[in-house]
């Protein structure tokens, strides 16, 4: 009898042998392991392939990239301890971004059905974003569990629950908050969750899988990341903090290999801009690749690919689509950034333009905006911006950012980094959220008087948004930011306006707010009454002009 490598070498040989032999290899294979187990991702691997017929993709092409094959591995080995290491096999707890057509439902179905066959008692609930989707995880996950080498395991199948004659349970459920009230499952995998309709729903979700004597609660998440501030966006920005292990494969993973028919034989070096800073660099590819529309995003890579997906498919997606959707949905990078609130702060692809500049201190002469905006659950985020007298140049020089800790805290951080920049050798002008009087009082008390700050929503982010976009006389945006700026510059990336309206969401915006107190406020003082470029003029003493500490004047 052959050994289950050669039987599994057997079945997948297609073109030498006949349907009657690759089919009494399949039958054995499915047959050795139903009998022995699984006990490695050899054996995972080989297994699935016969019962699917069509091995799946399991070579990781781009740097820091995972593959279907080893989010189903880790899904599946997560409550298998290694013998020798003491160790889980698997992880738990996955967060998947895949591209649009990488196998997402089909590999999530893949694990349900083995996971019932392999792990008696197991409950799994799979939840699907929207009906359709939902429809399609169970169709797949059925045709499988009832394949005729394994369909006499199942006991009974709806898409409201399957049952197994080792007591293993499935449901099928739907990404609603009545769908997702179910009981507490060992597993939860939620596919395409970019598109559920409340992210109440998820919270939801987070309260389903239940850990038992035997399997380890899990809560897998599997979607293509569609939305610059989607429900994706925001687990992959806390996925740490989520306990959620991230994995992203893209078309590469997946893709069929470019063959010497369709690229050549020779190489050949192509100058292309690199897909992260947009610097021209080198790449040793093939003479196909001079003509073929891809070559900007394959770079070369789709030679070493081993899945399923047609270039041919691939080149037709690419010339429909734009550049923004094929970059987010196709290759997994962060989505396009329609909606934002700054546009000019980034480019196309989410650089950051030549407003970010390296650090840099208080040039002479120039004023010193201090601005508050206060928090106690949210932080606290304090701007120090540095601006030209005539107020057609700001400059970021420093940010404090800070939650759950005292107003002494704040005061003596402030201190410090005031002290750090000799503050105290430019005039200053303080200003904070005009909501924030209770504040404002607790600073005055320890010797930081405050204004209240312009705070028209609208016209101000017009004002700072116009100085990102306007030049200064060497060319450069009239308002930058220094690179330690850290906070400040995360929070620009993804402060948008709410959808189908003008009005920016009240979410990641805390040093955004303060730059907008104390940048419009400043400004429009300094070009209201047309200091020059000695700094000197006149100020109406209601604006401000208290000392920066001390005694109230």
């Amino acid at each position: 009898m052959f050994p289950v490598g050669a039987l599994y070498c057997l079945m997948v040989t297609i073109k030498k042998n006949t349907e009657q032999e690759r089919e009494q290899a399949r039958r054995q294979v499915v047959e050795h392991y139903l009998a022995q187990g699984i006990n490695t991702p050899e054996d995972l691997h080989r297994f699935i392939t016969a019962i699917t017929r069509q091995p799946m993709p399991w070579k990781r092409i781009c740097p820091n990239h995972k593959t279907p094959f080893d989010y189903l591995a880790n899904a599946f080995f997560s409550d298998y301890i290694h013998p020798m290491t003491g160790k889980y096999m698997g992880m738990v707890n996955q967060l998947v971004i895949a591209s649009r057509g990488g196998s997402k439902t089909s590999t999530t179905a893949k694990i349900n059905m083995l996971e019932l066959i392999f792990k008696p008692g197991i409950e799994i609930s799979s939840v699907g974003a929207i009906q359709t989707q939902a429809q399609a995880c169970y169709d797949y996950t059925r045709n499988w569990i009832y394949d005729p080498l394994v369909g006499h395991l199942v006991y009974d199948s709806t898409m409201q629950r399957t049952v197994m004659n080792n007591r293993a349970l499935y449901r099928q459920l739907i990404g609603t908050m009545t769908g997702v009230n179910s009981p507490h499952p060992n597993k939860l995998r939620a596919d395409e969750v970019e598109l559920l309709r409340s992210e109440d729903v998820l919270q939801e979700m987070y309260l389903v899988p239940m850990s038992s004597d035997q399997y380890r609660g899990s809560m897998d998440i599997i979607s293509t990341r569609k939305f610059p501030h989607g429900i994706m966006q925001y687990l992959v920005e806390h996925a740490e903090e989520l306990y959620f292990n991230l994995i992203t494969w893209c078309y590469k993973e997946v893709s069929e290999k470019c063959t010497e028919s369709r690229r050549g034989i020779r190489r050949k070096w192509m100058e292309l801009p690199h897909p992260d800073s947009g610097e021209l660099m080198k790449y040793k590819m093939y003479e196909g690749c001079v003509h073929c529309k891809l070559a900007f995003s394959c770079r070369g890579d789709l030679p070493q690919a081993q899945g399923y997906y047609k270039i041919d498919d691939l080149l037709k997606e690419l010339g429909r689509t734009t550049k923004r959707t094929w970059l987010a949905q196709k290759e997994c990078r962060r989505p396009g950034f329609e909606g934002l609130v700054y546009p000019d702060y980034i480019d196309d692809i989410g650089n950051p333009l030549s407003i970010v500049i390296p650090n840099c201190g208080i040039p002479e002469d120039w004023f010193v905006s201090e601005s508050y905006d206060f928090g106690s659950d949210d932080p606290t985020a304090i701007s120090w911006w540095a601006i030209r007298p005539d107020g057609k140049k700001a400059i970021k020089i420093q940010e404090y950012y800070q939650r759950n800790t005292t107003v002494n805290h704040h005061v003596q951080a402030v201190l410090k980094i005031r002290e750090e920049f000799y503050m105290h050798d430019h005039r200053m002008f303080i200003w904070g959220d005009p909501q924030g009087k209770g504040m404002r009082v607790e600073f005055a008390n320890r010797g930081i008087y405050i204004k209240k700050a312009y705070n028209v929503i609208d016209v101000g982010i017009d004002v700072v948004a116009s100085m990102m976009e306007q030049k200064d006389e060497n060319g450069h945006p009239q308002c930058q930011i220094c690179e330690r700026c850290v906070e400040t510059r995360k929070e620009y990336i993804v402060y948008h306006f709410k959808p189908g309206t003008d009005k920016p969401e009240k979410k990641n915006d805390h040093t955004c707010d303060a730059d907008r107190y104390g940048l419009v406020s400043t400004v429009a003082l300094l070009r209201k009454y047309n200091f020059k470029e000695s700094g000197t003029g006149t100020l109406r003493p209601t604006v401000t002009d208290r000392p920066l500490v001390g005694t109230r004047p």
